[in-house]
């Protein structure tokens, strides 16, 4: 039997639907396919912690950050590569005075 720990429910079911932690609702369309896993989590959410499930066929739930993504701060730069700094260690530091 699986420990379900509610925070973490609600953050993986938060992905294929909306959901309200304030009023306690899930809100998700009819057409969205569930996995066994989201099935139990629901069940968890709705049967244990007191939450509401209702069904709205207009729930858009959009998948990862709401960032345009034209924006140029969320484009990722490459990394420059540190280039190793080859050393002679036989050479002898041998200064003429």
């Amino acid at each position: 039997m699986a420990k379900h720990d509610e925070n973490k429910d609600v953050k993986l079911v938060g992905r294929f639907a909306k959901i309200d932690t304030r009023n306690k609702t899930i809100t998700m369309s009819r057409n969205t396919s569930v996995g066994i896993r989201s099935l139990g989590r629901l069940d968890f959410l709705v049967n244990h912690c007191g939450y509401i499930r209702l069904f709205d066929n207009g729930v858009v739930v959009a998948k990862g950050k709401n960032v345009d993504k034209d924006d140029d701060s969320t484009k990722r730069k490459p990394k420059k590569s540190k280039e190793h700094q080859l050393t002679d260690k036989t050479k002898r530091n041998t200064k003429k005075k």
